[in-house]
């Protein structure tokens, strides 16, 4: 199989991806349409996404960003477990927010 290595992706890398995200969060050009963004991608309108939701959420957001790096299962993986603090699988909009 032509699996993705954690190792092509360094912590730190992952790291910023988080940083930028919360920055831009935080700047509130995030922030105002988070819900609306949350709606967008919460495909199956359940109040949170799933990892699939997630991954479309962080296209969008990396791409409105200007983060050109690739967007692999490691990334969503680690992002996933960063903002999924409750480890449920699952991102509640509140969970974005903190």
């Amino acid at each position: 199989g032509n699996m993705i290595q954690a190792s092509d992706f360094t912590v730190e890398e992952l790291e910023e991806i988080v940083q930028i995200l919360k920055e831009a969060k935080e700047e509130g050009s995030i922030k105002e349409n988070c819900r609306d963004q949350f709606a967008t991608f919460d495909a199956d309108a359940n109040g949170y996404l799933d990892r699939k939701e997630l991954r479309n959420f962080l296209k969008h957001a990396m791409s409105e960003l200007k983060i050109h790096m690739p967007l692999d299962e490691t990334v969503v993986d680690f992002i996933f477990g960063h903002i999924d603090k409750d480890k449920n699988h699952k991102i509640e909009v509140d969970e974005l927010e903190d």
